[in-house]
């Protein structure tokens, strides 16, 4: 017997509480009232759809409420909360509207709205509401139950204190649920997904099971329109209705004559067919939920489920109706049964297809399901073969769904599998799809790897060598098992794994598909692994095969490319490569896809390692467009860090000891290029790292010295120098860039200096007084420079006499440091006397004289030594003192020992000159020496 229903006065909502309504039902991102609410899979939350659909657009992967990173993109449709969002807005329209008739049905059903509109509910409150539903016995009726489930679904922000409003309400004034349900447009599903939402909460479990089992019954046959329960056919029932079953074909409405209904009522489910339009999908999940214990049903009904799943559509229809919820149970309720498995694995293979319905089916254990079945029948190749398949697309793009199934024991299953059907085809395709898909998780990688999978994917490529679709996903496989994990990567090469991939691609060379993941698994295998990369030399033709019959193929030539440019880091594979063609097929590749960023970082990438130590492929690329090709991708992809990167590497390879190659590279017009990629990544140290390179490489051709200064690369090295400061390896490179700049170019010199090059390089050098490399060329650039006066005068200004004294000291045994500061010393002295005192008072003199001792039999040390002594005792009769008689000892015996040395011998006699002048103990030391007649006479200090 029905309740009454007292009437409830309703006032107009207040402001706050207005708003309060507004803010449950408004899209987080645009802030407006909700027309089309759709649900995140990824985070649970709910948004406009067309807002959401632009965040994504704009390629956002977060959330826009929380700003976590989502792992799942699909969008569900939220039609309760759109029907709620409408009865709000009708509600307000009629409040508003003067002269309304109120009943107390709609009065309640607004006070109640208004009630409810509030906060998120937590866990905790669920639970602590559906104790007082089964413990607390506030509400009794199962009525009062189902409309509670309702609203906790409807209203996707809730506090405690509405929700316990509400039940005292209904507990002390009575309700009616069912009319109430059928005036909100009840959404089952909308039901179901709180469960996905929020996964731990039993207790809400319990209560959305109970009322979904009371609403299937609500299309059925007794006078109050309910099933009195399940329901078991005898044999013939059971027949008939695994054989109407099978006459479903889509989800189209069905009236009392349908053969699928006749066969309900005849296992004893009356159906009244009142309540509205039924489908055929529904009638098929009431059969499968209410109709027990007969394995023929079960397995006819998830047959057609599989079947009719595969179509987009009907994937959609079954998930609105609750079928996601009905295969585990049925798998579970007969686990003896093969064919129950076989079916029901096979209808989540294509129910998952779609990642929302992924989601429902895994928090109804479908992960766990799936394995019980592969454990459960390992002897059964349609459970195998299926199962394995549902493993595929449970695990999609899923990364916790992959761990769900990882946890629930699916590695295990896959390797017994594929160890139990070691020749089969069918089985092996899906299990080595199963593991590509586990394995993009670098810790289900890792498990695979340790329960055996290397040895069954090798094993699977060696039983079906001429089935192109299990050696796609064996390679495949390899691919996402290999990674950047050097011990996987070990492993399957010293089983064999790279003839396997050899053999696939021989044996398939016109499969694109096989192509790309042969080629991609080559990739992974020999990537910093030395051992792999001699193993795969005798594939070398096929990867340039690849590149060639797929030019035009951007996905099959990228990985081809990729394969080119890992192999070819090898120098014997890269002499292979060039005699095989391959400098061609790169840049065929390139000219064919010149808007495309990945081909033409895979290109640059292989034309730096073909280069490598090959004077030969470098003529060869030259020779085919290689130096205009990287100049057009700088070009076309200014953006790009990817292609920026490789390019301004591959300058430099293609300019590595060949001067022909420098000139067309500036002809091209890289130089301009290079410049605005030190201005366009300044903040990207490896990106910046390869531009400066290229910088120093092109500048040593005195045409692009020219074309660079023009172009501003001597402020934009100037920048990336200060840019970074504290690293070592890059304050070298940077500082022999302007070793060339500077070089023979007197504008260049001056617009350096203007630039602040003087003071950047003194600063490296003062941060790095022990680095050699840092060192050298830091004293490199000073020296080149310091030519023009103005810098010789700001080198002395920051210090760089300081610096010069101390690399002297410091670096005494090394000779390519002692000569950069001894050359940088010549042109910081020469013509400024004030540079000259201040070496002069740090100790140049004596530092000057040990490295002519240090290395006495090198003609560079030894001349440019005897330079300093030259510029530095140049009118300084203090410095004539501190070098004393033992200067002049050294230069003779530098004459002494390169007497055919035009260099030294000027240099070495214009020191004695200087050495002698004014400075009587300097004279007659040097005249003691007995120095050849012949140079005597001809020089000015003879004595007269």
């Amino acid at each position: 017997m029905q309740r009454s229903v007292p009437h409830v006065p309703v006032t107009p909502p207040s402001a706050m509480e207005d708003d309060a309504a507004f803010e449950s039902f408004s899209c987080p991102i645009t802030g407006s009232l909700m027309e089309d609410p759709v649900m995140t899979v990824g985070d649970g939350h709910t948004y406009e759809r067309y807002a959401i659909e632009e965040w994504f657009r704009r390629n956002h992967r977060t959330s826009p409420l929380t700003g976590a990173p989502l792992l799942n993109l699909s969008l569900v449709g939220n039609i309760t909360l759109r029907n709620a969002i409408e009865e709000y807005r009708a509600s307000i329209d009629k409040l508003q509207s003067p002269g309304r008739i109120t009943s107390p049905g709609k009065e309640k059903r607004l006070a109640l709205a208004k009630a409810l509109d509030a906060r998120e509910v937590r866990m905790g409150e669920i639970r602590l509401v559906s104790q007082k539903l089964e413990d607390d016995m506030v509400i009794e009726s199962e009525e009062d139950r189902e409309d509670i489930c309702f609203w906790l679904r409807t209203r996707t922000m809730l506090s405690h204190e509405a929700v316990v409003e509400y039940v005292e309400l209904l507990a002390g004034e009575g309700a009616t649920s069912m009319s109430f349900l059928k005036d909100a447009d009840y959404s089952r599903r909308e039901l179901i997904d709180l469960g996905v939402r929020v996964p731990h909460v039993a207790s809400l479990h319990r209560i959305v099971d109970e009322y979904c089992g009371r609403e299937m019954g609500s299309i059925g046959g007794s006078p109050s329109g309910r099933e009195e329960g399940p329901v078991t056919p005898d044999a013939a029932g059971a027949t008939a209705l695994a054989s109407a079953l099978r006459t479903v074909v889509s989800n189209a409405t069905v009236d009392r004559n349908h053969p699928l209904v006749n066969a309900l009522n005849r296992c004893g489910l009356r159906l009244s067919m009142d309540n509205g339009p039924v489908t055929s999908f529904m009638l098929l999940v009431k059969a499968l939920k209410m109709v027990q214990g007969s394995a023929a049903i079960a397995t006819a009904g998830l047959e057609v489920m599989r079947t009719l799943g595969r179509d987009e559509g009907h994937r959609r229809a079954f998930g609105e109706v609750g079928a996601c919820e009905v295969v585990v149970p049925q798998m579970r309720a007969f686990p003896q049964e093969p064919s129950v498995a076989a079916e029901g694995c096979w209808a989540i293979r294509n129910m998952a297809i779609d990642d929302s319905l992924a989601a429902i089916l895994a928090a109804y254990d479908a992960c766990q399901a799936v394995v019980t079945a592969m454990t459960s029948f390992p002897r059964h190749k349609s459970t195998q073969e299926q199962a394995a398949a549902a493993i595929v697309n449970l695990g999609g793009n899923n990364r916790e769904l992959k761990r769900a199934l990882a946890s629930a024991g699916a590695t295990r299953a896959i390797m017994d599998s594929m160890r139990q059907w070691p020749s089969d085809p069918d089985v092996l395709k899906q299990c080595c799809w199963a593991i590509l898909t586990l394995a993009v998780d670098d810790e289900i990688a890792r498990r695979l790897f340790s329960e055996g999978s290397c040895e069954a994917v090798v094993a699977a490529m060696r039983a079906c060598p001429t089935d192109r679709l299990v050696l796609t996903k064996a390679c495949a496989a390899i691919v996402n098992l290999s990674g950047g994990n050097q011990t996987i990567k070990t492993s399957f090469g010293a089983m064999g794994a790279c003839d396997e991939v050899i053999r696939a691609m021989r044996a398939f060379p016109r499969d694109g598909p096989l192509q790309k993941q042969v080629c991609w698994a080559m990739k992974n295998l020999a990537g910093a692994n030395d051992p792999n990369r001699k193993r795969f030399a005798p594939g070398l033709d096929g990867v340039v095969l690849a590149v060639r019959n797929f030019g035009a193929d951007r996905d099959v030539a990228e990985q081809a490319l990729g394969a080119l440019r890992t192999l070819a880091v090898d120098d014997e594979n890269a002499r292979s490569f060039g005699e095989l063609g391959a400098c061609e097929v790169v840049c065929s590749a390139m000219r064919a896809h010149p808007s495309i960023a990945g081909i033409q970082v895979q290109s640059c990438g292989s034309i730096i390692n073909l280069c490598g130590n090959n004077p030969e492929n470098r003529k060869r690329l030259a020779n085919m467009g290689a130096c205009e090709l990287v100049a057009a991708a700088l070009r076309n992809h200014r953006t790009d860090r990817g292609v920026n990167e490789q390019a301004c590497w591959a300058v430099t390879s293609l300019g590595v000891s060949t001067p022909e190659n420098r000139r067309k590279l500036g002809e091209a017009g890289v130089c301009q290029c290079i410049v605005a990629t030190l201005r366009t990544f300044h903040a990207d140290r490896p990106v910046v790292e390869q531009a400066v390179s290229a910088v120093r490489n092109l500048a040593i051709e005195e045409e692009n010295t020219r074309k660079l200064g023009s172009e501003g690369a001597c402020d934009a090295i100037v920048m990336v120098m200060r840019a970074y400061p504290g690293e070592a390896t890059f304050q070298s490179k940077a500082c022999a860039a302007v070793v060339n700049l500077a070089g023979g170019n007197s504008d260049n010199k001056r617009k350096l200096g203007l630039g602040g090059a003087v003071q950047a390089v003194v600063a490296a050098l003062k941060a790095f007084p022990t680095d050699a490399s840092v060192t050298e060329q830091g004293l490199w650039a000073t020296k080149n420079m310091a030519v023009d006066a103005e810098n010789t005068v700001l080198f002395g200004n920051v210090g760089i006499c300081e610096v010069i004294v101390a690399a002297l000291r410091t670096f005494q045994q090394e000779s390519r440091v002692l000569i950069q500061a001894l050359a940088a010393a010549v042109n910081c002295s020469g013509g400024n006397d004030e540079n000259k005192r201040r070496l002069g008072s740090l100790g140049a003199c004596q530092e000057i004289i040990r490295s002519m001792q240090s290395f006495p039999t090198n003609a560079t040390v030894q001349l440019q030594a005897c330079w300093c002594i030259k510029n530095i005792s140049n009118n300084s009769d203090e410095n004539k003192r501190k070098f004393g008689p033992v200067s002049g000892e050294m230069v003779v015996a530098a004459l002494r020992a390169f007497p055919a040395d035009e260099g030294i011998l000027r240099e070495g006699k214009a020191a004695l000159r200087n050495l002698s002048n004014n400075n009587a103990e300097n004279r007659a030391r040097i005249e003691s020496l007995n120095y050849r007649d012949h140079l005597i006479r001809s020089s000015p200090f003879s004595s007269k």
